[in-house]
């Protein structure tokens, strides 16, 4: 039980990283201004 909790807790936090993370791209405050309108920096960058 305790692992299932414990993945849980992890995929939340992963989630909630990503979401910021998307939320200041979106804004341009990363530095990034290459594509600040889509919000998707992570997906950009890696392409």
């Amino acid at each position: 039980m305790s692992a299932k909790k414990a993945t849980i807790i992890t995929v939340s936090a992963i989630l909630a990283f990503v979401l910021i993370t998307v939320g200041i791209g979106s804004v341009g405050a990363d530095g990034k201004s290459a594509l600040p309108k889509d919000g998707y920096g992570i997906s950009a960058q890696l392409q």
